[in-house]
């Protein structure tokens, strides 16, 4: 038979079609078999992560406890309600979103008896911001909350509980700039990248972790491991059942060299002012309490701080947020004599028996510097100078010695350098020297009347509390230059010894036991008969060196910028075998010296740990008024929707400040004046 092309062409076309159809079935055959084969674990792998949701379980944070264990901060329980919104299948269409969210929102509220505080505003920003990561709706539940909530949670879709530690602590300010507080991570990559090993999206929220203080410098090792739970989900999107629940590891506890007691007795005498004390052992460096006035609630930061107390913290002029023990730097005023009497007795400058006489003013050329005693003292011995602070005799001194020998004395004792303290932002303060100043400006050279200033600690010399408390202790100890320890050592959640920190020496004194004998001695004439008298005690005997320095600064009752003073005492006790070291700075004192304003305190906080001592040989609860355990209101913050709290990712302490001084003032004690009090919010 004979075809004609026509048919022809339509059977060729019939055979090509079959052909390519056949091929085509063939590809398809062998793709299925190859995803069957050998891809068939991870298709089957797919599936079962499209049926299930893993819940990251944040680790607790470490304790923080002081040196005889008490809890200083801990962690509780908080239950959350979180809403998955992509669960609600409401895809693009906001409309159908806002309609179910409300829905289960109202369900829940009618149940738990609580107000709504969600807005559209935060569930559309975090819809589209934050995908499936869960919405908190409502923070810390109730146990009548809970109950209810738990009635009704399993008919819920897109509704759980999430169960977090939250970091509380239960004194409230107590410690706090040692403490520091916590809050969200700088980055939020941690939201947008966080998988579990399957490559599972890992829905939680960020953990928090340490901003300031101890809580930032030990973050790393507070931090614990945190944990998962996988949940099974209906194809509705429902939860089935629990397949997996990996338990959070803690993070590790850190001891500290605190005395809760301690730090109470500082705090307590402190409440109303502004200013820093230090109280520490000279035997070791422990630092035993550590406080800097006012102070703030670290309780705030929890979970978050809102945007009106962070507001309220970083415009308040009195600086809160300000550690002034190691961030600020102060002039030290005629504390630092203690450093130009053993720097001149150690180059033979100073002798304790010469006698320099004060007419109340001394002149260099044609500079005239002041004495606090405008009639001036009369002929004054090193003894009778230190007893009475007489300028006009450290003038002479400090002219004669020049800088060189103060400048070595002070770096001896760590002046001009951080002390190595574990917290955040420790100011260097500022030791000048010849060779500092050329650095500001290459033509400047170091001059006699440099030296007249710094003698009696003034010019640019910088200090922080710290180190005068560093410069006190090894003074009392003989010698011995410690390190300032704040840290004793790590242990982990079970209780067992991870890291021990010694105590550190940095050297010692380049000063002989018998020149540091002619300053202590001095130094205790200071309290029993000169300037410092208003911090004696009848049975201790307490050695000191008292001293002041003015600046110009804000007046929170005025409100303006007014003429002020600083005032200064360091000090150890008891004399003849010291086990603490005590300095004290109170800032915005009327124009009063240290032993008017600063030996009050110090008095004051010798006389109750000496009380303390006692009562714990004898088992009595402690005379120490404890801090105010945090508020409820605090505690909970029950009720507050975390997406309405503030993101607190630029929260930083604040930097630290310098100052400006002046002629330095000290006259003796007729009586005792306050410090200027402050408004503490």
């Amino acid at each position: 038979m004979i075809l004609n092309s026509t048919e022809s062409r339509s059977l060729w076309r019939t055979y090509v079609m079959t052909t390519i159809m056949a091929i085509g079935l063939l590809l398809l055959l062998v793709a299925l078999a190859y995803r069957e084969i050998s891809q068939g674990d991870f298709w089957t792998e797919q599936m079962a992560q499209s049926s299930t949701r893993a819940v990251k379980l944040p680790a607790p944070r470490g304790l923080i406890l002081d040196r005889n264990r008490t809890v200083l901060v801990d962690n509780r329980p908080s239950y959350n309600v979180a809403l998955y919104l992509d669960e609600f299948n409401a895809g693009r269409s906001t409309k159908k979103l806002l309609k179910i969210v409300h829905t289960s929102i109202e369900t829940m509220k009618d149940r738990m008896k609580m107000p709504i505080k969600v807005n559209d505003n935060t569930i559309l920003r975090h819809y589209d911001q934050r995908g499936p990561l869960p919405l908190t709706v409502w923070n810390d539940l109730s146990p009548a909350a809970l109950a209810a909530f738990e009635e009704r949670s399993p008919w819920m879709q897109g509704v759980d509980l999430q169960i977090e530690p939250v970091r509380v602590y239960p004194f409230g300010p107590l410690a706090c700039h040692v403490l520091g507080y916590v809050g969200k991570p700088e980055s939020s990559k941690e939201e947008e990248e966080d998988f579990d090993s399957m490559g599972r999206k890992a829905f939680s929220q960020p953990d928090l972790v340490g901003k300031s203080g101890i809580e930032a410098s030990m973050d790393k090792v507070l931090q614990g491991t945190s944990g998962q739970r996988v949940i099974k989900l209906s194809a509705a999107g429902m939860k089935e059942a629990e397949v997996s629940n990996f338990e959070p590891t803690p993070g590790n506890n850190i001891i500290l060299s605190i005395d809760k007691d301690i730090q109470a007795i500082v705090e307590e005498t402190f409440v109303g002012y502004r200013g820093a004390c230090v109280v520490m052992d000279p035997n070791n460096g422990d630092i035993l309490a550590m406080a800097s006035a006012p102070t703030f609630n670290p309780n705030l930061f929890i979970p978050a701080i809102k945007s009106s107390d962070w507001n309220e913290l970083q415009n308040d002029k009195q600086k809160p947020l300000l550690n002034r023990a190691v961030q600020g730097g102060y002039a030290p005023g005629s504390t630092f004599k203690v450093i130009t009497t053993l720097a001149g007795l150690e180059k033979g400058t100073i002798t304790p028996e010469e006698k320099v006489e004060c007419l109340g003013r001394f002149f260099l050329g044609n500079l005239s510097f002041g004495c606090w005693n405008k009639g001036g003292h009369g002929d004054m011995n090193l003894k009778d100078a230190i007893t009475m602070s007489c300028d006009v005799y450290f003038y002479t001194m400090g002219m004669r010695m020049g800088g060189p020998a103060m400048w070595s004395m002070s770096s001896a004792f760590g002046l001009g350098e951080r002390t190595g303290v574990p917290l955040d932002h420790e100011e260097t303060g500022i030791l000048p020297t010849e060779e500092w100043k050329k650095k500001r400006n290459p033509r400047d050279r170091w001059t006699t009347g440099d030296s007249v200033n710094m003698s009696i600690g003034q010019g640019a010399l910088l200090v922080t509390p710290l180190q005068m408390a560093v410069v006190s202790s090894t003074i009392a100890n003989g010698g011995i230059v410690y390190k300032p320890r704040l840290v004793l050592r790590v242990e982990s959640s079970d209780g067992d010894t991870l890291m021990d920190f010694p105590p550190e020496t940095r050297g010692l004194l380049p000063a002989s036991p018998a020149h540091l004998q002619i300053l202590k001695e001095a130094m205790l004439n200071v309290v029993e008969n000169g300037t410092g008298k208003s911090a004696a005690l009848e049975k201790i005997k307490i050695a000191g060196k008292t001293g002041s320095a003015q600046f110009t600064g804000f007046d929170p009752h005025s409100g303006k910028i007014t003429k002020q003073t600083r005032a200064w005492m360091i000090s150890f006790a008891p004399y003849f075998q010291p086990r603490y070291s005590i300095i004290v700075l109170a800032e915005g004192t009327v124009d009063e010296s240290g032993g008017h304003t600063a030996g009050p305190f110090i008095g004051t906080i010798y006389k109750k740990i000496f009380q303390l001592e006692e009562a714990r040989k004898e088992q009595k609860p402690p005379p120490a008024v404890a801090a105010v355990p945090i508020s409820e209101k605090i505690a909970g913050f029950e009720g507050d929707v975390s997406g309405e709290l503030m993101d607190d990712n630029n929260n930083s302490p604040p930097s630290s400040q310098t100052t400006d001084q002046s002629e330095d003032e000290e006259e003796p004690p007729p009586k005792s004046f306050p410090a200027e009090k402050v408004t503490i919010p």
